[in-house]
């Protein structure tokens, strides 16, 4: 209700400035509300006027014919005025109103649109009559001058005379215009105020009777106007009469005397009319003005007939209605939300939120007046909102007793508003103070003071009040929060699936384009072996393929054969054709031609030295060789494709949720890059209690099962879009508070008995919820029993599809159970290709190398992505690798408490400080950096107490004398580490053995030189500035750091000087460095290929 009345107070101004420009007449409106027909009736005079067939008596014709028409049309509005007095009427004494009489005011306000039209068009040919009238009275002057003096002389008198009669009666036009102008703006200006006070009138009777007022008022005025609308309407009969006399005056010849005669009688007519009307525009010009004068009471009163109280049961209605209408929407809202994961979330978090911040508003609701009387009391004892209430304060027996003056301080619903009001002292010391109760409060709040330091806050409660139905109101005020909050939520939400959209379709072309070029660099190595003509082999097409056997154990073969298949040796054609010696390009190739049948997707084969059971075979390391096919399709006509796979990973690390090391993330990423070629991805993790369940999407309890002495739950939920499966014993092993170390527990159980119960369990799962994927991957020592007992215990009883894939992350641990997961494997894989020839000759795997291969790991482009890191101060890519990293330099400066010096370069390491890691030669390398200019920042801890208090000592050392060049963070930091990776110039890796190593390929996205030792992953992810073009062009990649072999101080000394001289002698080259480092692709994308091929081979 107060908004419709602060509606109407905005409203009333409106209505006074439109009363003032009303006055010209208003069309007919037939009864269904279109234009009436319209049958003019001329009179003697205007007959004889409009006889003739030239274009001044046409279009006086016309004028005649509208002037009759909008002095019909005004009478037919009025009848529908007085059809909306009536309505108003009727509810004013019955208080209903129905849609005939809002249809009433509807075509009202339609009809005055109409008018403008009208208007508009009557002046345009007003217009034009003037402009034909000139140009015929200037053609009748020059004929009677042509016939005779006399003739000319009177038609030149009557000419001149009706020239000043037009300009007396245009005068006279133009004022009535005026007026009529200003009596059309009230009419159509008190239709539109009737309209309002209609619809309006639902909602507030006090505003519909203000605006039947308007209504009838403008109503009167339209009816004492209709006079003056009439007379302007002759003001232009009478000009177009004068003018068709003076032309036909003019255009006389024999009777000339007679027609100067009969020109003169009508000029003399008219002159006495134009006299009239002169005097009828005067008044109804004072009409007018009087009309504005009243329109401005009316609204003046209607204004302050707003401003009338509603009454409490229109209050209520009103509330009520609101009440219900949000209570609808509330739940309306409620299960919509509950469709969407993530609205669903952003509805609960905002309950909770609305919540706590309406809970000190709720404390105070339990009492409905206040709790001492004698204190202090408010009238009416339930305040309404909207209306005033006064407040009584007895300060007698409290802190303000005595005070001559005292303060009132007061807001609502907890402070919101605080103001402060001076109460005034009345009989039996009670201070006395009114104010008005804002229509939004629930509570009132309230302390007094004495308006300088001495405050009576009810012992630090202060003093409440609630309002009239305040428990009602507050239910009411949550849910309109709630809804204003899950908006505004919803709101930035589609802001941010948008931004997040453009990101995905960003990041998908780069893969593409990452995968492509993976796919490019494959087949490029692959050229000194094998090639074909065409490259791409289509289905039904020849395909000539050329293999070079001195690359490969045939070299020396005097004949070679190449035996195959299609369709990853499912088609039923095979092949077994003996190769033929050619020569390409000078060099000495062995050729076959084949075709290619229709229904293929994939060639596959092998080659071999004779058909003789001493045969040798390059079988590509067990591996097979295999081309892609395009264009095949099945005899009815459908693409066919090679079928997806079904992994299932075993592990104990998974990240983001249950991390360690490396090994976690590798489960993850790994995951997701296989699954995004198209196949099935789900992994198998114990259901720790330190997992990270925030991170897990949907977790939910699936089927359990009895096994190994207890009934073991299993859950099921999505990370990182990857499908996982939580195992959880009731024996409690996974409830320890940790994922390693229970071996200095006192617990009955080691990690290894906790690992190889979960191994198993897994496979029992597996095997009683009737799954058969066709990979099971095993990782590392923890999960590496699966292998045997999947062969020996679940093969043969039921769990006969899947194959195993093991892969060691870390040879330093679980040798025994390394050793056994190889026996039983088809397929044993480590992290990088040098790391896999360094270990080649174990114990555990030197009996197995024909089915052990080494991919290199990658790591996940979007998690590590400086365009879009919350770590970091600024986002970058490639192009703006300087300003970027020297924004999150400077960051990295004031975080470690050093001054920003971006002349010199700054080293960074991240690490665990264990001897694999070559911490005598970090401790080197440290002091180097400083002994040659720059500054070190180092982040990391270690697991040994000794090498931990090693090196606190060290950074206390260079607190005091090296102060300004070094900072050693000794502990782990996720955000800091990002800003090391990304604020370094260089990232010092000087592992002793690193089976891959993660931070140098993170190093490098965030366009940081790695200075590394030549060991594991590291040599075969970093190429060396000086040394390694030819190597970094065989892999694709640009050089992009430096490399050290040796353990000794000189040895990391060779790398670490030429990374530094690079950056002091040509810093443009360096920047060029780091730029070749981001640009280099180390995503899974090739990782996913190769291993592909691995579980492939591993089912053949």
């Amino acid at each position: 209700m107060a908004q419709l009345r602060e509606e109407s107070a905005k409203r009333a101004p409106q209505v006074a400035e439109r009363l003032k420009g009303l006055g010209r007449p208003l069309s007919t409106i037939a009864s269904n509300g279109s234009v009436a027909k319209f049958e003019p009736s001329f009179s003697k005079v205007e007959k004889l006027a409009t006889s003739g067939n030239d274009e001044v008596s046409s279009l006086l014709k016309e004028l005649l014919i509208q002037e009759q028409q909008l002095r019909d049309e005004r009478e037919g509005i009025e009848a529908k005025l007085r059809a909306a007095e009536q309505a108003e009427d009727t509810f004013l004494n019955e208080g209903t109103s129905d849609v005939a009489d809002e249809e009433i005011l509807r075509e009202v306000d339609d009809a005055y649109t109409d008018v403008c039209i009208n208007i508009e068009a009557a002046d345009a040919m007003v217009a034009k009559a003037k402009a034909s009238e000139a140009q015929a009275a200037a053609d009748a002057q020059a004929a009677a001058d042509a016939q005779a003096a006399a003739d000319a002389q009177a038609a030149a008198d009557a000419q001149a005379a009706a020239e000043a009669q037009a300009a007396a009666e245009a005068q006279a036009a133009a004022e009535a215009q005026a007026a009529a102008e200003a009596q059309a703006a009230a009419e159509a200006q008190a239709a539109a105020e009737a309209r309002a006070a209609a619809e309006a009138r639902a909602a507030a009777e006090a505003q519909a009777a203000a605006e039947a007022r308007a209504a009838a008022e403008a109503r009167a005025a339209a009816e004492a106007r209709a006079a003056a609308d009439a007379q302007a309407a002759a003001d232009a009969r009478a000009a177009a009469e004068a003018r068709a006399a003076a032309e036909a005056q003019a255009a006389a010849d024999a009777q000339a005397a007679a027609e100067a005669r009969a020109a003169a009688e009508a000029q003399a007519a008219a002159e006495a009319r134009a006299a009239a009307e002169a005097r009828a525009a005067a008044e109804a010009r004072a009409a007018a003005e009087a009309q504005a004068a009243a329109a401005s009471a009316v609204t003046a009163q209607a204004e302050r007939e707003t401003r009338v109280p509603v009454s409490v049961d229109d209050e209520a209605r009103i509330e009520a209605r609101f009440a219900a209408d949000v209570e609808a929407m509330y739940k309306e809202v409620e299960e919509l939300s509950l469709q969407i994961p993530s609205a669903a979330k952003d509805w609960h978090d905002i309950l909770n939120e609305t919540a706590h911040k309406f809970s000190k508003i709720c404390v105070h609701l339990n009492g409905i007046s206040p709790a001492d009387s004698k204190l202090w009391s408010v009238e009416p004892a339930l305040p309404i909102p909207g209306s005033p209430v006064t407040v009584r304060y007895c300060p007698n027996d409290r802190v303000l007793h005595g005070r001559e003056s005292i303060v009132m301080h007061y807001g609502v619903n907890d402070w919101m508003g605080a103001s402060q009001v001076e109460m005034k002292k009345s009989q039996g010391g009670v201070f006395i103070a009114t104010i008005d109760v804002p229509v939004t409060a629930l509570v009132m709040d309230v302390v007094f003071s004495d308006g300088s330091q001495t405050y009576d806050n009810n012992n630090k409660s202060d003093f409440h009040v609630p309002v009239l139905n305040a428990s009602r109101k507050l239910e009411i005020s949550r849910m309109s929060a709630v809804l204003e909050r899950f908006q505004e939520c919803t709101v930035a939400r589609e802001a941010k699936d948008a931004a997040e959209k453009i990101k995905r379709e960003k990041r998908k072309k780069a893969k593409a384009e990452a995968k492509a070029e993976a796919e490019a660099v494959t087949i490029r190595q692959r050229e000194h072996v094998l090639f074909t003509e065409p490259a791409k082999l289509e289905a039904g097409q020849t395909v000539k393929l050329y293999y070079n056997p001195n690359n490969t154990l045939l070299n020396g073969s005097a004949s070679v054969f190449i035996i195959g298949g299609w369709n990853r040796w499912s088609h039923k054609e095979k092949f077994n054709v003996q190769m033929a010696k050619v020569t390409v390009n000078g060099e000495v190739r062995m050729q076959a031609e084949l075709k290619v049948p229709e229904d293929t997707y994939m060639m596959d084969f092998v080659f071999s030295n004779g058909p003789h059971d001493s045969a040798l075979y390059d079988n590509r390391n067990n591996m097979d060789y295999h081309l892609k096919v395009i264009g095949g399709k099945d005899e009815n006509g459908i693409f066919v494709k090679d079928k997806p796979l079904h992994v299932m990973s075993v592990s104990v690390e998974m990240a983001p949720i249950a991390k360690v090391g490396g090994l976690g993330d590798v489960v993850t990423s790994l995951g997701l890059a296989v699954q995004a070629e198209g196949h099935k991805v789900e992994v198998v993790l114990p259901k720790y209690d330190t997992l990270k369940y925030d991170l897990i999407e949907d977790l939910k309890e699936e089927n359990g099962f009895h096994w190994g002495g207890c009934y073991n739950k299993v859950f099921s939920g999505t990370v990182e879009g990857v499908k996982t499966y939580f195992i959880d014993p009731e024996n409690g092993m996974f409830r320890v508070g940790m994922i390693y170390g229970t071996d200095w527990l006192e617990i009955p159980m080691t990690d290894a008995e906790r690992f190889g119960f979960f191994s198993r369990a897994a496979l029992e799962w597996m095997l009683q919820s009737g799954r058969q994927p066709d990979i099971i991957h095993c990782h590392d020592w923890q999960t590496a029993p699966v292998a045997k007992a999947y062969w020996e215990d679940y093969h043969k009883y039921g769990l006969d599809n899947p194959r195993i894939v093991f892969t060691i992350h870390n040879l330093d641990f679980g040798e025994g159970l390394v050793r056994e997961a190889m026996d039983y494997t088809q397929i044993g894989t480590t992290v990088s290709k040098t790391y896999a020839q360094e270990v080649s000759g174990h114990n555990s795997i030197s009996h197995q190398l024909e089915k052990f291969h080494g991919v290199v790991n990658g790591i996940d482009p979007d998690i590590w992505d400086p365009s879009d890191d919350k770590y970091l101060p600024v986002s970058f890519e490639m192009g703006s690798v300087v300003e970027g990293k020297a924004a999150c330099r400077a960051a990295l400066c004031a975080r470690s408490n050093i001054p920003n010096r971006p002349d010199v370069p700054l080293v960074g390491v991240v690490t665990r400080l264990t001897h694999q890691k070559g911490i005598h030669l970090i401790k080197h390398a440290i002091y180097k950096a400083i002994e040659r200019g720059c500054q070190v920042v180092l982040l990391g801890s270690a697991p040994d107490k000794k090498v931990q208090q090693e090196f606190e000592d060290m950074a206390n050392h260079l607190k005091q004398s090296h102060f300004n060049d070094a900072a050693l963070h000794l502990y782990f930091d996720e955000p800091l580490s990002h800003l090391i990776y990304a604020g370094a110039d260089m990232l010092l890796v000087p592992s002793m053995f690193e089976p891959c190593g993660l931070s140098q390929l993170i190093a490098m996205r965030y366009g940081t030189v790695p200075v590394v030792r030549r060991t594991g992953g590291l040599a075969d992810t970093v190429y060396d500035y000086d040394h390694d073009h030819a190597k970094a062009a065989w892999e694709g990649m640009p050089v992009n750091g430096f490399q050290f072999d040796g353990t000794e101080a000189h040895d990391i000394d060779y790398a670490l000087n030429r990374a530094i001289d690079l950056f002091y002698n040509d810093t443009a080259k360096f920047r060029d460095l780091q730029a070749n480092c981001m640009s280099c692709d180390f995503s899974w994308n090739r990782p996913a290929l190769d291993y592909i091929e691995l579980y492939h081979a591993a089912r053949k």
